[in-house]
Formats: structure tokens, sequence, C-alpha cells
């Protein structure tokens, strides 16, 4: 049986789910199944801290799993880091701040927590996969135009007659849900949408008034 305190110069887990890793250092707590951290703290890829309590679980120093809490953070943290492979639902750069929970085992990272994205994110969520919008005929839309087709339809599909589309509500709904769409990324994807025959614009040139094509 082990016991005793100790100081950890340098930690490092790999997350290939989040494809990023995070660091840390401080002093620990020795049990008989577990080392539990104090003064502990934890850097993301890029160098950015925050002081975390938590404790690292093993059954005879085999089958590691993590567990930890950050009250807030002072910096940001890089969470995400993924890039586009097919079919993926999301991909991008995700940076939070904020109150989270890490559990971390087996190479997964479950997070939870009040968390704000902020400057740095670039996240992508294609929620209309790849396969089912080449299953519909819609291979040629890209990973953000499925987004955007997405969030339309979320939002009007019950609006059986039409629906008002305009930037800024759209982006700053987007926002709210962790999305940045440019205003030209917006009006390209409208229009490859309406060049489809996905969705139909009703009245003169400069209506913001749409219906889906049935």
């Amino acid at each position: 049986r082990i016991q005793g305190h100790g100081n950890v110069d340098s930690l490092k887990a790999d997350v290939p789910s989040l494809d990023t890793h995070f660091g840390g250092h401080g002093t620990f707590q020795i049990g008989e199944d577990d080392l539990w951290l104090n003064n502990f703290s934890l850097y993301d890829a890029l160098g950015n801290g925050a002081r975390m309590e938590g404790a690292l679980i093993h059954d005879n120093f085999e089958d590691w799993n993590f567990d930890a809490s950050i009250v807030e953070t002072p910096a940001p943290l890089l969470l995400m880091d993924l890039p586009k492979q097919n079919n993926d639902v999301a991909f991008g750069q995700l940076v939070v701040g904020g109150s989270l929970d890490l559990f971390y085992w087996n190479g997964n990272l479950d997070i939870r927590g009040d968390l704000a994205a902020f400057e740095g994110t670039d996240l992508h969520l294609a929620l209309l996969t790849e396969e089912t919008a080449g299953q519909l005929g819609l291979e040629s839309l890209t990973p953000t135009d499925r987004y955007i087709l997405t969030a339309i339809w979320d939002k009007h599909e019950s609006q059986k007659d039409s629906f008002v589309l305009q930037f800024d509500g759209f982006a700053r709904d987007c926002k709210n849900d962790g999305m940045l769409i440019s205003k030209a990324q917006f009006y390209k994807s409208i229009r490859r949408f309406l060049s489809m025959g996905i969705i139909l614009k009703l009245g003169g040139e400069r209506s913001c008034s749409y219906t889906f094509v049935k």
C-alpha cells in the first residue's frame, strides 16, 4: 500500500476525440487507488492556464480515469481543434471560458458546466451529414451550407406558408449556438439553396420572404 504526497512537474493528457491535449503541474496526495490534485494548474495546448482540483483514479495503476473541476477560467481554454473529416458532425476550433467539470477516461473527455465561446472559436456544425446530403441529392453542399440549411429548417419548417430570413437575426441565433456565420457565407448559401430549388423567394428581388419547395 502506497500513501504520501508529492509534486507533479509535468503532466500531459492527449484527447484524440478533440484532437488536442492538456497539461498541468502541482501538488498531489496519494491514496490507495487515487491521486488527489491540490492547488493544481491545468494548461491547454496554447499554454492558457486555470486552477483545478480533482483526482486521478486507477485500478492497480492501470485503467486511469481523471475527474476534475475548474470553478472559473481566468483565460479562455482551447477545448477542441478538430480538422475537417468526411461525415464529421463538428470540426474546427472551440475556445471556451467559465466553470466546468472534466471526466477523462480511455482517450475520451466528457465536459459539463457553464461555458461560453470566446474569440478564436471557429466551430463548424454540419448537422445535415455528408452521407444524408448525398442521399437527398445535396452532395454539392459544403459543411457550412448544411449547417445553415439545418438551422433554417429547424426554425421555420413549422411555418406552412412563408418565413422571413434576414442575416442579422440569423447570425445572432447562430452565435448564441456557438457558430459564427459571415454575411458573405450566409447569402452565398441562400443563393445556392435557391438555385437548387430547395427554397423559393416570395415577392420581389428585395423581399426577405421565402418558403420551402414541397
